[in-house]
């Protein structure tokens, strides 16, 4: 949501924390000087996702469809998320039938599980690892789909 940086930056000033935007932090030049960086460009959350120890998918509190949970899962990253998942429902019951996603249903519960996980870094790195492997098993199911799609497409137009 990066229309609403300033006001995410304003809260975190409120709990006397500093933070850089991520768009200030020149590789080349500027380091990371504050506890909190806010990610406020597009595309860059796939790559973000591999430095998290704990990964939220936003969005999914609210009722706007979540965001793609198979990004950090793909890290090998414990993926939370709220119940708000329309947009990405195969994904999520990918990951529930692996035992690699965390569903919450209020900020205090992912609060709650996040500080356990914390404590717990074992298990978080094991729904990790599953989440991955859930993933890994299911790669180039995109390219098998079109596969399909096109031999159907052939015996339709040949027939």
């Amino acid at each position: 949501h990066i229309e609403r940086m300033h006001a995410i930056g304003a809260l975190v000033e409120k709990r006397s924390l500093g933070y850089q935007l991520w768009t200030d932090l020149d590789k080349d030049k500027a380091k990371r000087t504050e506890q909190v960086v806010i990610i406020n460009a597009f595309g860059e959350l796939f790559k973000i996702y591999s430095v998290g120890t704990i990964v939220f998918c936003g969005g999914s509190l609210v009722p706007l469809g979540g965001q793609n949970p198979l990004e950090p899962a793909a890290w090998g990253k414990a993926v939370f998320y709220g119940p708000s998942m329309e947009n990405f429902m195969d994904a999520k019951s990918l990951l529930e039938a692996n035992k690699a996603g965390l569903p919450i249903s209020s900020p205090e519960m992912l609060a709650e599980k996040a500080v356990w996980f914390l404590g717990h870094l074992e298990e978080l790195k094991a729904y990790g690892e599953r989440g991955r492997a859930a993933v890994l098993k299911n790669k180039g199911a995109g390219e098998k789909h079109a596969r399909v799609i096109m031999r159907l497409w052939e015996s339709v137009v040949n027939a």
